[in-house]
């Protein structure tokens, strides 16, 4: 059956509503100027009699459906900003200093000890083609590194003989180390470059000074064509670079940031005792 009603307020009697069915209603407003446009209907039941919800006949609610949607999309923003500020701080200089001891900050550094493994074959062939010494291939032997071992990552800096590259080396138990990547240009070697730069690194793999970066491996990146590998040093990634570009950086970088004389006197301390130690091992610093 239909019927209409007509109240003067926000709220009717539905009195001649039987309970036993179920009541569809549609809403209008009725001026002088006639019938307004009608409402969506709603359908009543009769388990509203005793304090049941109403429901639209049409349609679900959206509004879980956005707040899904947002909450999403406001984690993965946030998850973005977290990693990209992470890496920031890894490569950016910044604060470099661990735990105060005495009011006085304290620089901390550990030199990671050499990579021991067996020498692939693959890699005696390749030192063999290239013609360095027997002497120098019996000094680099136990700190070679398979090319497979390690990637390489953005480039760190670079001069006029060669470049610092970020890299990712995977050591024995499976975990990743960052290290930096020392190579020289390609194309612009001889054998003889090669042997000098390996003879610097034999160098650096007997140095064991706290002062003193530590070797950690040496590499022969293969080329095609029976070119010239190219040779590589890797070595401690130090996220806050070289002292001299750190200074610099205090004064002039973006942000500014002031260090403690003391600080700074312990600076000179450490490169005194290092250069001490390099010239104990009859080793010329350049």
């Amino acid at each position: 059956t239909q019927g209409e009603l007509i109240v003067k307020e926000a709220r009717a009697n539905l009195s001649m509503w039987n309970p036993l069915k179920d009541l569809l209603i549609k809403v209008c407003i009725l001026s002088s100027a006639g019938c307004g446009p009608w409402s969506e209907p709603l359908l009543l039941t009769s388990q509203d009699l005793i304090g049941g919800q109403r429901q639209p006949l049409y349609g679900t609610s959206w509004v879980p459906v956005v707040l899904g949607i947002l909450t999403a999309l406001v984690t993965a923003v946030a998850l973005a900003l977290i990693l990209l500020r992470k890496r920031r701080k890894e490569t950016r200089f910044g604060q470099a200093f661990g735990s105060v001891v005495g009011g006085d900050p304290v620089v901390h550094f550990r030199a990671v000890r050499s990579f021991n493994r067996e020498v692939p074959e693959l890699i005696e062939v390749t030192l063999d083609s290239i013609g360095i010494s027997d002497e120098l291939k019996t000094k680099l032997k136990d700190v070679l590194i398979q090319e497979q071992q390690f990637t390489l990552g953005r480039m760190l800096g670079k001069g006029e003989f060669g470049s610092v590259r970020e890299g990712q080396l995977k050591m024995p138990d499976g975990c990743l180390q960052k290290v930096a990547v020392k190579m020289l240009k390609a194309d612009i070697f001889t054998s003889n470059d090669i042997e000098e730069f390996l003879k610097e690194a034999a160098y650096m793999k007997e140095f064991d000074h706290p002062h003193i970066t530590k070797l950690i491996g040496v590499s022969l990146r293969n080329r095609p064509k029976g070119r010239l590998p190219i040779p590589m040093v890797v070595l401690p990634f130090m996220k806050h670079g070289d002292l001299h570009s750190f200074l610099l950086m205090s004064r002039i970088g973006e942000n500014p940031f002031s260090l403690p004389l003391q600080t700074l006197l312990k600076f000179m301390i450490h490169i005194a005792s290092g250069m001490e130690y390099l010239s104990s091992k009859n080793f010329i610093h350049r």
